[in-house]
């Protein structure tokens, strides 16, 4: 295990969650939770199971409880322990030379020698000799690396740029991100797993517009996560109180009632006795448990946002955007393991009817504490305090990537007449879209073709978009903005947040690092609290406005008197379209970032993403309806129509679902 060693708390060391104290040769799990590897190691060999199914050993991570698997088939704990990728960043950043114990050039040992080192390569993350450190000037891929004295700790922490390997292709360098799979990745990686993806760049190009501004938004959200597990902790450690004292009273109670008639009871009341201990001792575990799975995630978020310190503060903007990719992932995938854990369904209280003690007979058995039980709210308040961070939505088929949408065909699946639908619709699952009404969201099933639930407002609803997961919408009021939580398939409405607006907001869409936001007057951009960046005017004032942002969130656009205007989320303006002879009534992305123009008189417009060409769709029933917004699925695949064909006699809605062919 590490040393231990007293330290600033304000510095916040990587500390390994195992012994708690400084890390010493950090290695991590592919959950990316770190450890000392003597820690690790030991931990393997006590806590190693048989998987049946592969045959081979396994661990689960001490943090995150998620399996991991053996690299190598009956491998040694500490073989398992060294083949695990070494946390670089951890350790340059807890790196003493004083209490160094690897005192030699790590480049001799692997040849099999023993030369003493004198310096440190901050790139390789290890310690080199004299004469390796001239091989590095010598070798065109080492020249970059950023080399200082062992003494030299006033260097240490500058400018720290480490050169990460892949964990699957050993020695090739991490220089590609993939933003369709949100993922870092080598060139071997890209060839054999992303050579579909549409989106991606190099680390390079991609730093160049990384803002700094938004990763300390970022460390903040960690930072009152953290405050809030606290406080979850806290609630719990204080129910497990009253339940005990709860228990208490009852105890005494009840054993006042016995002293009463002990010869009739005695053999009773130890039986109940039994009975209840064995079942509060039942329930504090299972807070016990809750509180145990709290701390390991507050261990999760605490070493992330130690992470991210340290990266702002040191790092290269390369290595801030390596790491806080990383960082993002690990949260992600701790908290979907532990909201889907069966252990918030917790009790609250105890209660005991003590007047069944004035009846007693002979073969009266006690009837057991009566449980006061209460869902916990803690996956639901952590979700609303870093719901940046659990972004759930599913990403768009992979088989899309084959397909050239601005040529693709698709057919009907259903189709249904409905009066008095709104513009503004959305998937909340695969078969029930929301629809805002009036003074209503409607609830239509693609199945049956039926509206099957109403939730009344009691304001007019505008706009919707999807929150962190498909069943959880930003519904848009005007000056305020409504979160809501749809469960059963639809059929209940759960107001999560409401939160006052500056300004109007009717249009509403969701952005990777926000909200694209509109009114009558003007497009806004938002942060995640809808507090506003900056705002641009609308070239024609009175318009109602038509937004809708890219499936990735990365690019925005939204409708004038005749055009079309795609911007990226700095508010850059990307590319522009006319709209002559239509007035646009809706507007879309596809999953290929083309645009889809939507009218009161005509058919939607397909404009390619790059403004080369353009189509008609041919949707519709050939009975004057035309679409007046085409909403797409999260996953790509489909869309629905919400077509309107006003006359004289009547006025009658249309919406159609459709899925792209393969």
């Amino acid at each position: 295990m590490a040393e231990s060693t007293i330290v600033e708390p304000e510095k916040e060391p990587f500390r390994c969650p195992i012994c708690l104290e400084r890390l010493n040769i950090p290695r991590y799990l592919p959950c990316l939770h770190t450890f000392c590897e003597v820690c690790i190691q030991t931990f393997i060999s006590s806590s190693t199971t048989r998987d049946k199914e592969d045959d081979l050993n396994v661990i689960n991570c001490p943090v995150c409880r998620q399996q991991v698997k053996e690299p190598e088939k009956d491998i040694s704990s500490e073989d398992w322990a060294k083949i695990l990728p070494l946390n670089k960043w951890a350790w340059t950043m807890t790196f003493n030379p004083k209490k160094l114990p690897i005192k030699h050039c790590m480049f001799c040992k692997r040849e099999e020698l023993t030369v003493l080192a004198k310096h440190w390569c901050k790139s390789c993350a290890e310690p080199l000799c004299e004469d390796c450190k001239r091989f590095h000037t010598r070798v065109p891929i080492l020249q970059g690396h950023k080399i200082v004295e062992m003494g030299q700790m006033e260097k240490w922490c500058e400018a720290v740029d480490i050169e990460e390997t892949c964990d699957i292709h050993r020695g090739k360098t991490v220089d590609i991100f993939c933003k369709d799979h949100n993922e870092l990745c080598c060139g071997v990686c890209f060839a054999n797993r992303h050579k579909r993806c549409a989106n991606f760049d190099s680390i390079d190009a991609l730093v160049m517009s990384l803002d700094k501004d938004q990763i300390k938004d970022k460390l903040k959200l960690l930072s009152s996560l953290h405050d809030c597990i606290t406080v979850l902790q806290e609630e719990n450690k204080r129910q497990i109180a009253v339940l005990c004292t709860s228990k208490e009273d009852i105890c005494s109670s009840f054993a006042n009632k016995i002293e009463e008639a002990k010869m009739y009871l005695d053999q009773a009341h130890e039986q109940w006795l039994k009975r209840f201990e064995v079942e509060h001792a039942y329930q504090t575990d299972q807070i016990e448990v809750v509180l145990d799975e709290l701390k390991r995630f507050d261990i999760t978020v605490t070493e992330a946002r130690s992470m991210l310190s340290s990266v702002l503060d040191n790092g290269s903007d390369k290595q801030i955007f390596k790491i806080q990719s990383k960082v993002n992932g690990q949260i992600l995938s701790h908290f979907n393991r532990l909201k889907s854990l069966d252990i918030w369904d917790l009790t609250e209280s105890y209660g005991f009817d003590t007047n069944q003690l004035d009846n007693i007979t002979d073969s009266m058995k006690f009837e057991d504490v009566i449980l006061s039980k209460r869902p916990s709210d803690a996956p639901k308040r952590i979700s609303v305090q870093g719901k940046s961070l659990f972004l759930g939505l599913p990403t768009s088929k992979p088989w899309l990537e084959y397909l050239d949408l601005m040529s693709s065909t698709f057919h009907e699946t259903s189709s249904s007449k409905i009066k008095g639908l709104e513009y503004f619709a959305l998937y909340i699952d695969d078969v029930n879209v929301v629809i805002s009404d009036e003074n209503a969201l409607k609830v239509y099933n693609t199945c049956t073709e039926k509206l099957i639930n109403t939730h009344h407002c009691d304001s007019k609803p505008f706009d919707i978009c999807h929150a962190y997961s498909m069943n959880r919408i930003y519904v848009a009021f005007g000056t305020f903005v409504v979160l809501y939580e749809i469960n059963n398939q639809g059929m209940e409405f759960i107001e999560l947040e409401k939160i006052q607006v500056e300004g109007v907001v009717q249009g509403i869409a969701r952005t990777i690092d926000g909200f694209f936001t509109a009114n009558e007057s003007s497009v806004s951009f938002r942060c995640s609290d809808f507090t506003i960046k900056f705002y641009l005017p609308y070239v024609k004032p009175g318009a109602r406005p038509f937004i809708c942002s890219s499936f990735f969130g990365r690019k925005v656009a939204y409708t004038t008197d005749r055009e079309v205007i795609v911007m990226d989320t700095k508010g850059n303006k990307l590319s522009e379209y006319s709209c002559s002879g239509i007035y646009p009534t809706g507007l879309s992305f596809d999953s290929n970032d083309n645009i889809i123009v939507c009218s009161y008189s005509s058919l939607p417009k397909q404009i390619k993403f790059d403004g080369t060409s353009r189509r008609s769709l041919e949707i519709g029933n050939g009975q004057g309806y035309f679409p007046r917004n085409i909403i797409f699925h999260p996953e790509g695949h489909k869309f629905i129509t919400i077509s309107v064909r006003t006359s004289l006699l009547f006025l009658s809605d249309l919406i159609q679902e459709f899925e792209i062919e393969k």
